[in-house]
């Protein structure tokens, strides 16, 4: 599976037209365990917020407490499973993403 079209929303503010040409390395290396990919959840530009409410898109909300954001760069994540629609999502955690939405 080739992720290049795909795009985490922070290039769209540098440039509504730049797509990456290529996977990243951490990308290949989890896609080469086999795992069944069924889409790209929400997150915040560069992963700097407390909340995943991108400037380009629309916020993520908790599943639970629709009026709450879903917390963290990886709140889309943490809703999917949160909501019972993966069993498992990809995240990271530079200063909070996954802790903040799972607490």
């Amino acid at each position: 599976m080739n992720s290049a079209p795909e795009t985490t929303n922070a290039s769209l503010l540098a440039s509504r037209m730049r797509r990456p040409r290529r996977t990243a390395a951490s990308v290949a290396q989890f896609l080469s365990t086999g795992p069944v990919v069924l889409g790209k959840s929400a997150t915040a530009e560069f992963g700097l917020t407390c909340t995943t409410e991108p400037v380009a898109g629309r916020p993520c909300r908790n599943p639970w407490e629709l009026g709450h954001s879903s917390g963290g760069s990886s709140g889309g994540a943490a809703s999917l499973v949160s909501a019972g629609v993966v069993p498992i999502a990809y995240g990271s955690d530079g200063g909070g993403s996954i802790r903040i939405p799972a607490a």
